[in-house]
C-alpha cells in the first residue's frame, strides 16, 4: 500500500493514478475510499468484491508488456597489481651502500643457479628485505634493506634488487609527533646517521607498520622509530617525523571494486567484523577492512567540526568516490524534517550509519539530524521542510534535513 500524497481527495486519487500509469505492469488500483491509501494491480484480469471501504479502478486500454530476456553484460573484471618479477638483476654489481644488512648466507645447492635460488628465496621469506648481494658464484650471499644508491659495477658480485608490491603508502609530516594508543607502541632503534643508512633503516620502519594489522603511524627522531596504533592524532613537535598510513592506490582500487560488485557502496562500519562478514571474509576484506573501519569510526569523531570535515572518508562510498558511489542525499542545513517519523529515533556518531540505514529502507526518504541523533522520515514533502529557530553556531543544536535524491 502506498500513502497518497495531495491536500484532498481528488488530488490523492489523481496521486495514486499516475503512480500505475508510471508503472507499465499496473492494470488497476485498490484504494480505501477516501483514496488516503492504495495498491498497484497486475494481471488482466481483475476481480471485483463488495466492500464498504474499498473502491476499484481498472485502467484503460491495458496490455501487459512482454518480459524479454537481454543478453548478460561482459563481465567486469577487477583492478589487479601489475605482474612483476621479484628480482631486477644486476649481474657483475654491487649493492650494499646505503643498506641495512639483516642476514648473512652460505648458499645451499648443488650448481650455481639452485644456490642463487635459495639466496633469493631467503630475501623473498623477510618482509623488510629488498636487496639480494652475492658473490659471483653464489656460494655466499646476504640480505640487505632499501637504500635509494644505485648498484656500480664490480666484476665478483652480483646484486639483485626485489620488485616490491606497495599495498601501503605513507605521507611523511615534518616536524610532527604522531599520537595513538601508548601501549600499543613498538620501538625500533635505527643505526648510527653516520653509518649512511638512514633512508634503509626508515623503509624497514615503514614496512614493519605495513605488515603489522594494528599499526596506522610510525614517527622517528634520531635514531628512535615508533610504529603507533590506535586512532592517529598528530601533534606539531620539532625534530620529530611522522609517516601515516594509508592505502596504495591500487589497493583501494581494487577494495572499492569488490565492494561495488557486492552494493556495498552505502556502508559505514564501526566494528571491524562487520566489514569483513559483508566482504564475505575475502582477502581483500580481511586486509583492508580494519583500516577502513578505522577511518569510518574516525569520522564519526569529527562530528562537532561540521559536516565538511564529518563526512570525509565516514562511508565506503565517502572513500571510493566514483570507484564506488552510494545512494544519492541533498542536506538541507537549518532545516528540520520530522512529520512522518519511522519507529523510534536512533543515535550514531557517524552521519553516514543514518545514511546507510535510510538507503537500504525502501520506505525511507530521509532523516532529520540533530547532535548524534536520527529520525527516518517516510515522507518529505515541501511543506515538511521547516526553518529551525536556531541561528547560532553551536553543533549540537543545529537541525538538518537530509532528503534522499
Amino acid at each position: 500500500m502506498y500513502t497518497a500524497t495531495g491536500a484532498n481527495k481528488a488530488a490523492k486519487m489523481k496521486d495514486c493514478q499516475d503512480r500505475c500509469d508510471a508503472n507499465p505492469y499496473c492494470s488497476g488500483l485498490s484504494a480505501t475510499k477516501s483514496w488516503g491509501k492504495c495498491a498497484l494491480l497486475r494481471g488482466l484480469t481483475i476481480t471485483h468484491v463488495a466492500n464498504n471501504i474499498m473502491v476499484c479502478s481498472e485502467r484503460n486500454n491495458f496490455a501487459e508488456p512482454v518480459e524479454t530476456t537481454e543478453p548478460s553484460p561482459a563481465p567486469v573484471m577487477a583492478p589487479t597489481m601489475p605482474p612483476t618479477e621479484d628480482f631486477v638483476g644486476h649481474d657483475l654489481h654491487k649493492c650494499t651502500d646505503g643498506k641495512m644488512k639483516i642476514a648473512d648466507y652460505t648458499a645451499v645447492g648443488a650448481t650455481k643457479s639452485a644456490k642463487k635460488a635459495y639466496c633469493l628465496a631467503k630475501c623473498l621469506e623477510h618482509p623488510e628485505c629488498e636487496t639480494v648481494h652475492a658473490h659471483k658464484t653464489w656460494k655466499t650471499c646476504s640480505t640487505f634493506g632499501y637504500s635509494d644508491v644505485a648498484p656500480v659495477a664490480n666484476s665478483f658480485f652480483h646484486c639483485y634488487l626485489r620488485n616490491m608490491v606497495d599495498e601501503w603508502t605513507f605521507t611523511e609530516h615534518p616536524n610532527t609527533m604522531c599520537m595513538g594508543l601508548k601501549t600499543a607502541r613498538t620501538k625500533r632503534s635505527l643505526k648510527p646517521l653516520h653509518k649512511g643508512i638512514k633512508e634503509s633503516e626508515l623503509r624497514a620502519c615503514k614496512r614493519a607498520c605495513a605488515n603489522d594489522p594494528n599499526c596506522n603511524a610510525a614517527h622517528y627522531k634520531g635514531r628512535g622509530c615508533l610504529l603507533v596504533s590506535g586512532n592517529i592524532m598528530q601533534r606539531t613537535r620539532s625534530g620529530f617525523t611522522c609517516f601515516t598510513k594509508e592505502m596504495s592506490a591500487t589497493s583501494k582500487s581494487q577494495m572499492c571494486w569488490e565492494a561495488s560488485s557486492k552494493g556495498l557502496c552505502d556502508k559505514a562500519y564501526t566494528a571491524q567484523a562487520d566489514c569483513e562478514a559483508d566482504f564475505g571474509n575475502s582477502a581483500m576484506g580481511t586486509k583492508f577492512c580494519k583500516k577502513m573501519t578505522d577511518m569510518m569510526v574516525a569520522a564519526g569523531k569529527k562530528k562537532n567540526k561540521g559536516y565538511a570535515l564529518a563526512m570525509v572518508n565516514s562511508s565506503i562510498s565517502r572513500i571510493c568516490g566514483a570507484e564506488c558511489t552510494g545512494t544519492g542525499f541533498t542536506m538541507h542545513e537549518g532545516k528540520f524534517c520530522n512529520k512522518r517519523t519511522i519507529g523510534s529515533r536512533v543515535t550514531m556518531d557517524n552521519v553516514s550509519g543514518c545514511i546507510a540505514a535510510c538507503a537500504a529502507d525502501e520506505n525511507c526518504v530521509g532523516f532529520h539530524r540533530k547532535h548524534r541523533m536520527c529520525w527516518y522520515q517516510s515522507r518529505i514533502n515541501a511543506n515538511d521542510l521547516k526553518t529551525t529557530k536556531y541561528t547560532g553556531n553551536a553543533w549540537h543544536k543545529k537541525d538538518y534535513c537530509f532528503k534522499k535524491d
